[in-house]
């Protein structure tokens, strides 16, 4: 019987099959499990009963009247599996007749394989009898406990199903993630707290869990999903990932992964879908401040490896001019000679900033104050503020000490404040502010300019980017690459009133 048990263990995908199409066809999934794996675990069962009397009896098991199946172990698996599915409401009829087509699957499986004849009869018969012996099992067990006993079964298993739905429920109404669930004609069959939430932020006034949600269709409460699910429910896959910007009234734009996914029914009473939402928004931010920061690595590689090499002729040129420009036979071009300098020392402090950006540049961190820091420079910069006929306003709030590089910060400082002054027209006010929130000591510097334009926000700190005519596009590249040797982050928040540029310090220790 051996050849038998390993057809048995080699063919678990076989029976599964089988039996489900069995199943299916004469209409016992109605009240049976949605999942394929709990279905797996029946045949698993049986399987492995089948196998144990394999190994107990050798040869075909055949009735006998005077026979005690309370003592049979195939018996002793069949009252068992009876006990739980009584318990669940499941009558006799529903319940041997199931059985009797998991029979048939494994009668198939002996029956297309390619065993000689006197062999298969005697497994074929084998399973018969293995099967009869459940079927006793299951009619011994069913009619030996009285009526009474059985009521209380099935309320206290009722009970138990209750509390487990409400379980359930609970998870589902307790996830963060918001879920709603389709039916296969689109319309919402359940959706959870957390979807309820999105539902307001994107259409205001909405009911929470309205009487009517369940008979509205998606498009409806979610209009910005109607060409997603469209394109999902013509294509064959069981699930799809999506992002997708979406404008909610309170939080603004936010980016989020949508997922698509069938339900896992092998038994298709349930053909709908499941849609859950993921907030990506600070991932997605995440992942473009590295990229920022691998392309400002990737320049200042470049700008070590140039930098000096640049320099020294350079040096030699204008000391060249400087001599020059002093001759005597030369004093009538002294103003191109001079002009020739400025530009040599701009182009030299282009190639400053440019090596600002190495990503190995070494930073003395030591213990300073933000507050002091910005103290000692507002003398320069108000008055550069006061040239431009703008204010400077100071809002310092005796943040603690932390390590930092201080004229690193000063440059940050100055950089980020100029361009502030820049975006302003005459008359405006610019504020600079610390703050200390969430283990984080914060630098706000706020302009009242025009603000950033998206596509030009999305492209902030990248090398040689500028929307001035003279511009070098370096400036704010130096500040995200100063903020990234002070693990510090740089939060741009902006509008057509002002741009407001928060840097976030670690409150450290050397």
């Amino acid at each position: 019987m051996h050849i038998l048990a390993e057809l048995i263990m080699n063919n678990e995908g076989f029976l599964l099959k089988r039996t489900l199409a069995y199943a299916r066809q004469h209409n016992y999934v109605k009240f049976t499990t949605t999942l394929a794996e709990a279905r797996n675990v029946s045949i698993q069962g049986l399987s492995e009963a089948l196998l144990t009397a394999l190994k107990t009896y050798e040869n075909v098991p055949e009735l006998n009247i005077d026979e005690d199946y309370s003592l049979d172990q195939i018996a002793t698996y069949g009252i068992l599996q009876a006990r739980r599915h009584r318990y669940r409401g499941v009558n006799l009829e529903m319940f041997l007749g199931m059985t009797i087509y998991y029979r048939q699957g494994y009668l198939d499986l002996v029956m297309e394989s390619d065993f000689p004849e006197t062999a298969k009869n005697k497994y074929l018969l084998f399973i018969l009898r293995f099967f009869d012996r459940l079927e006793i099992a299951f009619i011994r067990e069913w009619t030996s406990e009285s009526k009474e006993l059985l009521l209380e079964q099935l309320q206290l298993s009722n009970r138990n199903i209750t509390n487990e739905k409400n379980k359930y429920l609970t998870i589902f109404e307790s996830m963060p993630t918001p879920v709603i669930i389709l039916n296969q004609d689109n319309i919402i069959d359940n959706l959870n707290l957390s979807a309820v939430e999105y539902l307001q932020g994107t259409a205001t006034g909405t009911a929470y869990y309205s009487k009517n949600k369940s008979r509205c269709r998606i498009e409806q409460l979610f209009p910005w999903l109607a060409e997603e699910l469209n394109r999902f429910m013509e294509d064959d896959s069981v699930r799809t990932k999506i992002e997708k910007d979406i404008n909610f009234n309170e939080k603004g734009l936010r980016t989020i992964l949508i997922s698509f996914m069938r339900m896992l029914d092998v038994s298709e009473k349930f053909k709908g879908i499941v849609i859950m939402f993921t907030d990506i928004t600070e991932v997605k931010q995440m992942e473009a401040a590295m990229s920022r920061l691998d392309r400002l690595h990737l320049v200042g590689e470049m700008a070590a490896s140039i930098g000096h090499e640049l320099r020294n002729p350079m040096t030699t040129v204008r000391g060249y001019l400087q001599i020059l420009g002093e001759r005597d036979e030369y004093l009538t071009d002294k103003d191109s000679f001079d002009l020739m300098i400025e530009e040599l020392d701009r182009a030299n402090s282009i190639i400053t900033e440019f090596l600002s950006l190495a990503k190995n540049k070494m930073v003395k961190l030591e213990r300073n104050n933000l507050d002091e820091i910005v103290m000692s420079i507002f003398p320069l910069i108000q008055a550069q503020a006061m040239a431009q006929d703008m204010t400077i306003e100071l809002g310092l709030c005796q943040a603690p000490d932390l390590y930092v590089d201080d004229k690193e910060i000063r440059q940050l400082i100055l950089n980020l404040v100029c361009n502030g002054l820049e975006a302003m027209a005459p008359g405006g006010t610019l504020r600079i502010e610390t703050s200390v929130r969430d283990g984080e000591i914060v630098l706000a510097i706020r302009d009242q300019g025009r603000g950033v334009e998206p596509a030009i926000l999305e492209k902030l700190g990248t090398p040689f980017l500028t929307t001035k005519s003279d511009g070098t596009g370096l400036g704010l590249a130096v500040c995200y690459g100063i903020a990234s040797r002070h693990n510090a982050r740089i939060d741009v928040d902006t509008s057509e009133s002002g741009t407001t540029f928060t840097i976030a310090f670690p409150i450290n220790k050397k």
